[in-house]
């Protein structure tokens, strides 16, 4: 199990990335009030569900809304969740933290779309090629699923097996890796109407830590990746002064 410190969750967090050819889209910084708290348990005996969900809108600079999903998976035993080992929790510093107890399997659904009507279709080729995933965290022992839907019915999906990480790491997913889902026709990427992000705890107990998710236009190397959030430490810490 990952135990993170309040300090590098405070550090990971940037609204914009330094070291990119341009600004990075953020569709998601996990940042919100009141925080955001799921929880589910496999145990009948508990009071706690085994699903549970909320919907947040207008979460962006483009108007998007978010659906999240938290399912217990048939697999999981015993698995009763408190304040302390919570199976999922938003942090209002910016940080998405999936905690599943010892025995826990888990699957988190967060599908991006305009719930309300009040934005359109996004263009996501007008932001960039890669979605992009900030992990501060990860256990080995999760699968993860991307899916685009357009106005137009047609679906592109990408799916991978997460690998073990244990500092601040930014996973790239370029949209050529996509391909078209079972029965659909390939999504426009410049007419989408939702996104989806599905993972899948495969190994009991797994957990995993992110601090955003969006659009960035070209790969940034890491070094220069880290370079820029240390700049944006050195710039809060002189606000403090």
């Amino acid at each position: 199990m990952i135990n993170f410190k309040h300090t590098l969750a405070a550090v990971a967090l940037t609204v914009t990335a330094v070291g990119t050819a341009q600004a990075d889209v953020v569709l998601d910084d996990f940042t919100y009030d009141p925080v955001i708290n799921l929880l589910v348990d496999n145990n009948s005996a508990t009071a706690v569900s085994d699903y549970d969900t909320t919907t947040r809108t207008d979460i962006n600079a483009y108007n998007g809304d978010v659906i999240y999903e938290l399912q217990a998976l048939p697999a999981s035993a015993d698995a009763a969740v408190d304040t302390s080992a919570t199976s999922f929790t938003l942090f209002s510093d910016g940080v998405l933290a999936l905690n599943n107890d010892n025995f826990m399997f888990t699957e988190i659904s967060m599908t991006y779309a305009d719930t309300n009507a009040n934005a359109g279709p996004l263009d996501l080729l007008s932001f960039g090629e890669h979605f992009y995933f900030d992990v501060v965290a990860s256990d080995i022992g999760f699968a993860y699923s991307v899916a685009v839907g357009d106005i137009f019915g047609g679906v592109s999906i990408f799916s991978d097996i997460s690998s073990q990480i244990t500092s601040l790491t930014r996973e790239l997913v370029s949209f050529s890796s996509f391909v078209a889902a079972p029965s659909f026709t390939a999504a426009d990427f410049s007419s989408v109407a939702f996104v989806n992000v599905t993972i899948t705890t495969q190994n009991a107990g797994a957990d995993l830590t992110l601090t955003e998710f969006g659009v960035v236009p070209e790969p940034a190397s890491l070094a220069v990746f880290g370079m820029g959030l240390l700049g944006l430490v050195g710039l809060r810490r002189r606000k403090q002064a």
